[in-house]
């Protein structure tokens, strides 16, 4: 059992409130040492290269005839925090941290010795502080008066000894406690057992009614519950973020307010620097740090509304207003409360003006919804009354697709009929009844699919299950159209097709990204979506997000897609974390960016 006090160190407003005195005590030393710090840094590291009393105090003494008065001013100075009070302000800080971490971290809360752990770790890291401030007081007493020789090598020597023992202690405890929050090699069965575990207790409310897609339909969205939400007689779902988003490096962000803004950001980061390992690593780890402070907030306790766990949630036709969208708010305040855990930020997925200008337009007014952007999504409207005369057909890039698509498969999508010859061409587009769909076929599907989406993207995205993908078609939310080779009958590519209010949306493609030297499956696979559209007589496709460019050069509209967050009933530090991740995200996603 931990005592009062060690429970007080281990309280994330400790953590929160000595990490911020921390920091604003390290940024003064900084800011008041300014260029003398490194002349500093080398007078506590001399000993290393110049071991002995004699040697040290030698080269010691070469370095502190080289200052400046200022660097004497600037050194003397320092010394009003870093004396006595920045050694036991960060002293108690790691102290905290340690605490907050073996308290509550799955890894260490089960461990009968941590409160050992904890006060060995205790006497470690102030031990630390103490050589910092024996260090302290031996450069302090050194008399920039005396002439040539300012101290005895003894002081010198022993000061530099101090401060080397400083930096080991410290950088061991930090580095430690780095590895245990972002890089413990555990985490990966801790985040396994995490997964299992929530699923195996999640309370699934869905209902035998529901068709669209369940926790269990994939591999990476747990959710400690999940439920229906009747609102003017439609079913829509819901689903409260489980724990452990942090350590689990495959979390979805369909289901984690943390995997989205954070481990999105990081895989992103990997990406797009991967060829420059240095820019890489410090972008990596502020993300990492500023993760860690706002999971630290609860930032991902969360309840979301009309989230199907899919990338692109399309909304029923509901006539929205503020007292409706309060009425909602309330129901689903109602069922966080009876988790347990009333204090989660309400969000709303797949909020845009383009699918929904009156609820855009709604959440808009209201001065307690925060939109955060969330990515950049595409819609195509085919607003002419056939696909010749649709403004998508002026686009130079979409003919050629067209061109491709008769040229490839063999159909003409304008006249919906084959073209001459089309027995000869490479490919064939066809629709995979329920009926027919085997968990083999289901299996490359799901592959392709992970090919796109998981294995060049992210592992964040949702990982479709080939079982999952065979109960969605059987439950009739949408339907299968694969792209096989003529003469094999090979599956390259497929998409999914489903329709909401006249709106029509593919929640999955992917086409075989090794075997596509020529560059055209992605096209074609493409221009299957828009066979369907023009085939269902509908105008309106939700194109989701990623290669923007490519969609817009083929007619599509772009538009930021937000998620709605109420946090209003939040504690201000909550509510803090989802204010200053709008501030961010407002400057970074936006449509002049996506590519």
């Amino acid at each position: 059992m931990l005592s009062s006090a060690e429970n007080i160190l281990a309280s994330r407003l400790a953590v929160i409130t000595l990490s911020a005195a921390f920091v604003l005590s390290q940024l003064w030393i900084i800011m008041t040492l300014g260029d003398t710090g490194k002349e500093v840094a080398k007078l506590q590291t001399v000993c290393l290269v110049h071991p002995g009393p004699t040697s040290t105090g030698i080269a010691a003494r070469e370095i502190l005839e080289e200052w400046t008065s200022e660097d004497i001013y600037n050194f003397q100075r320092h010394f009003l925090l870093d004396k006595f009070f920045h050694p036991v302000l960060y002293a108690l800080f790691f102290t905290s941290a340690l605490y907050h971490h073996l308290t509550h971290d799955d890894r260490s809360k089960d461990n009968p010795h941590r409160a050992l752990c904890g006060r060995i770790g205790t006497i470690i890291i102030f031990c630390g502080a103490l050589c910092d401030i024996l260090e302290n007081i031996q450069h302090s007493s050194i008399n920039f008066d005396s002439g040539p020789f300012f101290a005895s090598n003894d002081v010198l020597y022993g000061a530099c000894v101090f401060a080397s023992a400083k930096w080991v202690i410290m950088g061991t405890v930090a580095g430690w406690l780095s590895w245990r929050f972002f890089h413990d090699p555990s985490a990966t069965s801790a985040t396994k057992s995490i997964r299992t575990a929530t699923k195996c207790r999640s309370n699934d409310d869905l209902g035998s009614c529901w068709k669209g897609p369940r926790p269990t339909d994939f591999l990476n969205t747990p959710c400690q519950q999940a439920g229906l939400l009747k609102v003017q007689e439609q079913d829509i779902p819901w689903t409260l973020s489980a724990s452990g988003s942090r350590h689990d490096h495959e979390r979805s962000y369909t289901v984690s307010p943390y995997a989205h803004y954070i481990g999105y950001a990081l895989d992103e980061i990997q990406i797009h620097l991967s060829q420059r390992p240095k820019l890489s690593w410090l972008a990596g780890t502020f993300v990492n740090m500023v993760g860690f402070i706002i999971d630290t907030l609860h930032f991902d306790d969360s309840i979301y509304f009309n989230n199907l766990l899919l990338s692109t949630n399309l909304w029923p036709s509901i006539h929205w207003s503020h007292d409706l969208v309060n009425l909602v708010n309330h129901q689903l305040f109602s069922q966080a409360r009876s988790s347990g855990n009333p204090n989660r930020a309400i969000v709303w997925r797949s909020i845009d003006a383009l699918s929904q200008p009156l609820l855009t337009k709604t959440l808009q007014e209201s001065s307690s919804c925060l939109l955060i952007p969330a990515r950049v999504v595409n819609w195509t409207d085919l607003n002419g009354k056939d696909l010749v005369t649709s403004k998508v057909y002026e686009k130079k890039d979409f003919r050629r697709d067209v061109q491709l698509f008769r040229e490839k498969v063999g159909w003409d999508i304008a006249q919906q009929q084959n073209v001459d010859n089309w027995h000869n061409s490479k490919y064939q587009v066809m629709t995979i009844s329920a009926e027919e769909l085997t968990l083999e076929d289901a299996t490359t599907i799901v592959d392709l699919f992970r090919q796109l989406y998981i294995t060049k993207y992210s592992k964040r995205n949702p990982q479709l299950t080939p079982s999952g993908l065979v109960r969605m078609a059987i439950e009739e939310f949408f339907r299968v159209d694969v792209l096989r080779i003529r003469k094999n009958g090979r599956i390259v590519g497929f998409c999914t097709w489903s329709v909401q209010d006249d709106v029509t949306n593919s929640s999955f493609v992917g086409y075989d990204i090794a075997g596509d030297k020529d560059k055209e499956l992605y096209r074609l696979v493409m221009m299957m979506i828009h066979n369907n559209l023009v085939e269902s007589g509908l105008s309106k496709c939700h194109m989701s997000g990623g290669a923007n460019r490519f969609k817009r050069r083929r007619g599509a509209k772009s538009t930021i897609e937000y998620n709605a967050v109420f946090v209003d009933h939040l504690p201000w530090y909550q509510q803090s974390c989802w204010k200053m991740a709008k501030f961010i995200v407002d400057k970074i996603i936006t449509v002049e960016r996506a590519k």
